[in-house]
Order: C-alpha cells, then sequence, then structure tokens
C-alpha cells in the first residue's frame, strides 16, 4: 500500500503548470513507465482507481511532450548591435514582403525585427502563425522581438469597466490591479512560447492625468509588475530577454507622472528603449537637433544606470516618419543611429506607425556596420 500511495502522489507532481529544473523527458517516460507496470504488477487495485491512474498518466504524457516542445525552441543569440525596424500585425502576416526587403539591403543591415503581438485594440498575434513567423526569420538570422502593449487596452476596459482607469485617453486599466498584471503576464508567457527571443513591454506605464494609486506609489505599482514578469519569464524560458518602452524625458530624470523610474525598471528587465523621437521633444528642446536629442537621452540613461551599478543595456527608438520634421530624409536618419553608437547604446529600432519605411530604407542601404562619420 506505502509503494502504491507514493507511486500515486507523484502524479500531481508531474503534471505541475511549471515545468522542473531537475525533470527532463526522460525523467517523464521514465516514472510513467514505472508507474504503469506498478499498476499492472497490482492486479488487486481497485477497478475504478486504476482507471483514473490511467487517465493521470496520460497527463504526464502530455506534459512530457510540452517540456519536449519548451526544450525545442531555439533562442538567436541578441546581436551585439541590436538594428531594428517595427512591423505591425498585418505587416506580419505578409512577413515574405518585408524579408524580401530586407535582402536588398547590405547583409546585416537590418538584423531583428519588433513584431506587434498585443496592441490597445486587443490581442493581435492570433491573427497570424507567430510559431511560423519565428521560424522562418530565425532561418535568415534575424532575432525576433515581441512588442505587447500592457496598461492602454481599448478591449480590455470596454469588456471589464471595473478595471478601467480614470483619464482623459479613456483606454488604460488599472496597472495596480492584480487581474490586470496577470492576464498580460500570460499573455507573455503564452508569446515566449512560441519561441520569440525578446518580449518587449510598451505603455508599461500609467496615463499622466491619473492621479491616485491605492497605497502604492505609481513607481512602485510599474517596478512591481516588472518584477513579476520578470520571475514568471525567466522560470519559463531563462535565456529569454525582457525590454521596456520608456519616455525619452524620463531618462533625462524628469518626473513624468506616469511610473516610469530607469533605476527602478532596470533593474527587472535586460534593455530599457527609450522613445527618443526628436518630434516629441518640447518646442524649447527641439532646437538641439536629432543627433544631440537622441545622444542626450541615451547617454544620459547610461550615466544613471552605471552610477547605480546596474547593467541593463540601453536601446533607443529612432525616428522612421516625418511628423514635425520638415528636413525628414535618409541622412536624418544616419544622424540618429550615428548619435545610438556614439552614446555606446545596444543598438537602434526603427519607429514608423504605418511601416512605411521607403525613406529608412534608402538610409540602411548606406549605413555601414560601423559608421565612421557622418558630414
Amino acid at each position: 500500500m506505502k509503494k502504491r500511495l507514493a507511486a500515486l502522489a507523484l502524479i500531481p507532481i508531474l503534471i505541475s503548470p511549471s515545468p522542473s529544473n531537475s525533470l527532463n523527458p526522460y525523467d517523464f517516460k521514465k516514472i510513467a513507465n514505472g508507474i504503469e507496470e506498478f499498476i499492472e504488477e497490482n492486479y488487486t487495485f481497485n477497478y475504478g482507481i486504476k482507471e483514473q491512474v490511467k487517465k493521470d498518466i496520460g497527463l504526464v504524457q502530455q506534459r512530457e511532450k510540452e517540456v519536449e516542445e519548451i526544450n525545442e525552441i531555439k533562442s538567436i543569440e541578441k546581436p551585439e548591435e541590436v538594428r531594428g525596424i517595427y512591423l505591425t500585425a498585418d505587416s506580419a502576416v505578409r512577413i515574405e514582403k518585408f524579408i524580401a526587403k530586407i535582402e536588398t539591403l547590405p547583409e546585416g543591415a537590418i538584423n531583428s525585427l519588433v513584431i506587434d503581438v498585443k496592441e490597445s485594440n486587443g490581442v493581435h498575434y492570433k491573427k497570424y502563425d507567430l510559431e511560423g513567423i519565428v521560424k522562418k526569420l530565425h532561418e535568415k538570422g534575424i532575432y525576433v522581438i515581441a512588442r505587447q502593449v500592457v496598461f492602454k487596452d481599448y478591449v480590455l476596459a470596454k469588456n471589464k469597466p471595473e478595471l478601467k482607469l480614470g483619464s482623459r485617453e479613456g483606454a488604460y486599466v488599472n496597472p495596480a490591479s492584480e487581474e490586470v498584471q496577470k492576464y498580460n503576464i500570460n499573455i507573455a508567457k503564452d508569446v515566449i512560447s512560441k519561441g520569440v527571443d525578446e518580449i518587449q513591454f510598451d505603455y508599461v506605464r500609467f496615463p499622466d492625468d491619473c492621479l491616485s494609486v491605492l497605497n502604492k506609489t505609481k513607481i512602485e505599482v510599474i517596478s512591481g509588475f516588472l518584477e513579476k514578469a520578470n520571475k514568471e519569464l525567466k522560470g519559463a524560458r531563462p535565456e529569454i530577454k525582457i525590454s521596456a518602452d520608456i519616455f525619452g524625458y524620463v531618462c533625462w530624470n524628469y518626473d513624468m507622472g506616469i511610473g516610469q523610474n530607469i533605476e527602478r525598471m532596470a533593474q527587472f528587465v535586460d534593455i530599457l528603449c527609450p522613445m527618443a523621437y526628436p518630434s516629441h521633444y518640447s518646442v524649447e528642446d527641439r532646437p538641439l537637433g536629432a543627433y544631440k536629442l537622441i545622444y542626450k537621452t541615451s547617454n544620459k540613461a547610461k550615466e544613471r544606470l552605471e552610477k547605480a551599478g546596474i547593467k541593463t543595456e540601453i536601446r533607443p527608438w529612432i525616428q522612421g516618419f516625418t511628423w514635425r520634421t520638415p528636413d525628414f530624409n535618409k541622412e536624418y536618419i544616419l544622424e540618429q543611429i550615428k548619435a545610438s553608437r556614439d552614446s555606446n547604446s545596444q543598438g537602434f529600432c526603427i519607429w514608423n506607425a504605418s511601416n512605411t519605411y521607403t525613406t529608412s530604407l534608402e538610409a540602411l542601404k548606406d549605413l555601414p556596420i560601423k559608421i565612421a562619420e557622418i558630414k
């Protein structure tokens, strides 16, 4: 009887939703077979119990399959310098088109793609074969970053108004809500199971007109969410990279009132991505020009993290669109890239919301892997 109970006691452990670091698929098979042999030998087993245990063995074997699939995920090592562009879900559906465009560029000009998996208007990666796209891109040596909009969520706010946060934008859900945090972490866990190399959290912040947050500060809430996400995502796939988008001015040590503090956030992510679009700075600061704005933003962030003894990387978003920029051309793109490199950032990603990259691709055609000088 003791042996029988010991065998049965193994089953809940084996079908636990979190794969144990000490068990591999061979362990599952060996233990499952051992339990089955035990059942056959103990012919006096109550029939009902015996059938239930056989069903549980099926769950053990299913768990074995899941662990095998997790072990098969092959990440591409993050490039020393990420050179990426952003793609919407609609563009991801036509991924072959963008692969063809990349192949017209000098080798390595683009080595990364940022793909929408969740936007403010809902979950998008169900619209396309994310796993298949990742495999295609990996075959081309392209590092895949999955962009997930977190707390700006029209769909969740509409379906669960009790989670909605008071804001003039009307689209934010409460970042302090355990339900909201769990919902987003579960999405991220499913996304990383598809083989992406990095999960990037965007809108990981409060709206700027939100005043009260329970008994915690906004900074505590945002960093607390990232801490939970880090624990669960790294627990599922230790090699997964985690990044977070932040306002450019946050790097200048400005309190934006949105809960973003780089020293706190950096403790739980591998990369911070300042949205350093020159067009988004104030009328007073825009005259500094694209180079100085990108350089100052990235450099200030690196200086602050170095002072705090934190090794999190900085990788700015740069402007690939014309808004507020009458002199937008390929030199404007190259100027921003040079600033990113001169500040010793770990790469750059180009943002264009409509994925109109004609000018950006022209710039990348002229992009040496290391820029010596841009006049």
